[in-house]
Order: C-alpha cells, then sequence, then structure tokens
C-alpha cells in the first residue's frame, strides 16, 4: 500500500512538473505584451490619482469652509449621575439627562461625543455639562425609525415630544455647521 502511495505521488510530481516546463515556454512569449500594458495602467494611474487629489483638496477646502462637526449622546434623563463616567468596558457614557428650546438656541445639559460627519465614529468628548448651540428657520427636525425613514416635525412638533423622549434611551444627534444646527436627530 505505501508503495501504491509513493509511486502515485511520484507520477503526480512529475506531471506538475512537466506542465510547469511547458507554461514556462509561453510565459517568455507574453511578458512583453504584458510590460507594455502595465506602463500604460501606470501612465493612467497616475493621471487619475492626479485628478483625486484635487478633488480631495477641493472637498477638504470644502469642509473647512463649512465647519461640521456632529454631537451625539443618549437621552437618559434617569441616568445623570453616570454622564461622563466609564462603562464596564472603560467608554465614557455620553448621556443627555436635560435639554431645551429657547429662542434661537438649543441647551443640552449632559455629556456629549462629537464626530465629523454623520456616518462616522465618535471620535471626541465635547467638553462641559452644558453645552448650546444656535438653531434656525432652516434647521430640520428628524425622527429617525421604521420602515418609512426620517419624519420631518416642526419645531414646535419637535419640541414636544423631546420633552417626553428625554429618559427613553434613544441617539440624539445633532450636526452642526457653521455654528448653527442644520439637522436635529432622534435615532431609534
Amino acid at each position: 500500500m505505501k508503495k501504491r502511495i509513493m509511486v502515485l505521488s511520484m507520477i503526480f510530481c512529475i506531471g506538475l512538473a512537466i506542465i510547469a516546463c511547458g507554461k514556462e515556454d509561453s510565459a517568455t512569449e507574453t511578458s512583453e505584451v504584458v510590460e507594455s500594458v502595465e506602463q500604460s495602467v501606470k501612465d493612467t494611474v497616475s493621471e487619475e490619482a492626479t485628478e483625486s487629489s484635487a478633488e480631495v483638496e477641493e472637498d477638504d477646502e470644502d469642509e473647512e469652509a463649512t465647519n461640521t462637526t456632529v454631537w451625539c449622546g443618549y437621552l437618559e434623563a434617569s441616568n445623570k449621575e453616570l454622564s461622563g463616567e466609564p462603562d464596564e468596558y472603560g467608554v465614557i457614557r455620553a448621556i443627555i439627562y436635560d435639554a431645551h428650546l429657547d429662542g434661537d438656541t438649543f441647551t443640552l445639559e449632559g455629556t456629549l461625543n462629537f464626530k465629523n460627519d454623520m456616518f462616522q465614529d465618535p471620535i471626541g468628548m465635547v467638553p462641559g455639562d452644558v453645552n448650546t448651540f444656535k438653531v434656525d428657520e432652516n434647521t430640520k427636525y428628524l425622527l429617525h425609525g421604521g420602515e418609512a425613514g426620517p419624519e420631518e416635525k416642526t419645531r414646535e412638533e419637535f419640541e414636544e415630544i423631546f420633552k417626553g423622549l428625554l429618559d427613553s434611551g434613544l441617539f440624539f444627534e445633532v450636526e452642526i455647521e457653521n455654528g448653527v444646527a442644520k439637522t436635529v436627530n432622534i435615532r431609534s
């Protein structure tokens, strides 16, 4: 039995060697074609990279010009004493325990995270226990959840709903652009 396995293994190895030798001849014939294609690809990539870097520079300038940040936390009024304290994993709890709209100012009390855009994970903490930002007639108040997508509310509707959600555990997020709230969101 061992002799059969050894013989079959040797036949298999010899077969692979023959196949490999046959492919070596064809590889030398095509190497010039591959190099010429490779050269044109390099030229194309460098042109695309130049165009992309110009677009990135424009995007960076736009972001700096608009100065957009996102503040976020959880609506947990009953956990006020835990706001800013680390959880069992050492992560600081971003808990909002009070908030109110007064004129053109929205005031949040608690600890908040911040990020550079809506889709980024939080990258830091907003300092202080009381944080304010401006709202205006262009600010959108959105409730997210369910299958229909975000539901836009008027300022008055949002303010009434928001009071009832201060201890809901829902996620609160405000996108601030040039110091004024662009969107105020509550997410389930």
